[in-house]
């Protein structure tokens, strides 16, 4: 009798049992951004750092892109995630620009691999260190494009443009000395960099350094009163007698003091100093801005 009892009270309380909590819904994670395939980034570059299979009918100084390779292109960056933008001048390609970013804990890792195919050059700061991927640089591909690139954290942007010539660069020397600096700038865009004080750089796809060298990637402006008083170029890939050529081809005969060469006209002054082995340092002065800023600098007189 005890043992019936037991049995039907244990029935009672299994019956009034409440029902278990249903169980909680399952935490939907936000899934990490897959990086760039190898493949993709394979169309994007090619051998030697130079513009890849999705740019095929395309030729940088060639005719600006037609609607259905830029709807094609943009097709491409919409399903991959990234940037491809333009530059055209006259009519012409001028410029290609990649933009791409890498997620999740590790994405320096991608933006690391993708640099690596662009020539990315290394800085060396004694000769027994060992080298350090630059965060800036330029470089020429294997088909002569320079190449610009731009390595932050996990996010990579890369530049493809025609290379200029030496008396490209001197031509651009000349044309912002003694211009209003907010009008240099506006016409630059992002090839314009400030500096400290009253400097600044103005890039230009020029080979100014071999690779192992602190990266000068064009003209550094120095500013006075609002203008560009004084631009220095630091030539370290290109040979002493070829400046110094391509500056007589220009401005004719020097003044030679030892191993400095000088021209005056009458509103600059040009000076080339191959003295400190291995950089050519080119400097154009505008006289009257020049001194204006050098009596800023000493202040008034007593």
């Amino acid at each position: 009798m005890a043992l019936i009892a037991v049995s039907v009270a244990g029935m009672i309380f299994a019956a009034r049992r409440p029902d278990p909590a249903p169980a909680a819904p399952p935490v939907t994670r936000a899934h990490e951004r897959p990086w760039l395939s190898h493949q993709a980034m394979h169309e994007l570059v090619g051998e030697g750092g130079r513009l890849g299979p999705l740019f095929a009918d395309l030729a940088i100084g060639g005719p600006a892109p037609a609607a259905a390779t830029r709807a094609r292109i943009a097709e491409f960056a919409r399903a991959h995630d990234l940037t491809i933008q333009f530059e055209t001048h006259d009519g012409e390609l001028s410029a290609v620009r990649v933009g791409v970013t890498f997620g999740g804990c590790c994405g320096y890792e991608g933006a690391d691999a993708f640099a690596s195919m662009l020539h990315r050059t290394q800085i060396y700061t004694c000769c027994d260190c060992g080298g350090t991927p630059a965060n800036d640089w330029s470089a020429a591909s294997d088909d002569g494009l320079m190449i610009r690139g731009h390595v932050h954290v996990n996010h990579i942007d890369v530049r493809w443009e025609a290379p200029a010539t030496l008396a490209d660069v001197l031509e651009r020397a000349e044309s912002v000395l003694g211009e209003p600096r907010a009008t240099v700038r506006a016409h630059a865009g992002d090839r314009w960099h400030d500096g400290e004080l009253d400097t600044a750089e103005l890039e230009m796809p020029y080979p100014f350094v071999p690779d192992g060298y602190p990266v000068d990637l064009g003209l550094s402006l120095a500013i006075a009163h609002g203008r560009i008083a004084e631009v220095s170029i630091m030539l370290r890939d290109t040979t002493d007698e070829d400046i110094a050529a391509a500056l007589r081809a220009r401005y004719g005969r020097p003044h030679v003091a030892g191993e400095v060469s000088t021209w005056r006209t009458r509103d600059r002054v040009v000076t080339f100093d191959p003295s400190n082995w291995p950089t050519a340092t080119f400097t154009a002065t505008a006289p009257s801005i020049a001194l204006a800023r050098a009596a800023e600098r000493s202040g008034p007189r007593s």
